[in-house]
């Protein structure tokens, strides 16, 4: 059996997150007031909404704040992109450097002590 929940947002009274008694309440408190929220609430520990929390900051910037956001967050993906690649590099340089060691005939204990040195 399907029931079905009609909430009418000016109708809800919490005017406070801590008024709220469950993670219902909670929810409709969000629908309600996410637009005037100056932040997340203090007493507000479910990580689950985190994100609604992210998007509506976001969604009360202004655009020049917009603009400085992506910028930001664009930055902060090319970086992480930059630094899995400097890793992903140096490791296909660390194994030809092996190889090459490998080939000439260093044993592996010979091979161990160059290593630890090197670091």
């Amino acid at each position: 059996m399907m029931h079905m929940v009609y909430v009418m947002l000016p109708r809800f009274g919490k005017e406070n997150w801590d008024d709220c008694r469950d993670a219902f309440e909670q929810l409709i408190f969000l629908f309600k007031k996410i637009d005037t929220l100056p932040e997340r609430p203090e007493s507000c520990k479910d990580r689950a909404l985190e994100d609604i929390f992210e998007s509506a900051k976001i969604s009360n910037l202004s655009s020049e704040e917009l603009m400085e956001y992506e910028r930001q967050k664009k930055y902060l993906s090319d970086y992480a992109a930059a630094l899995a690649y400097a890793g992903e590099e140096g490791e296909k340089k660390e194994r030809s450097y092996i190889k090459g060691l490998l080939k000439r005939g260093i044993s592996a204990k010979e091979l161990l002590e160059k290593l630890e040195k090197d670091d």
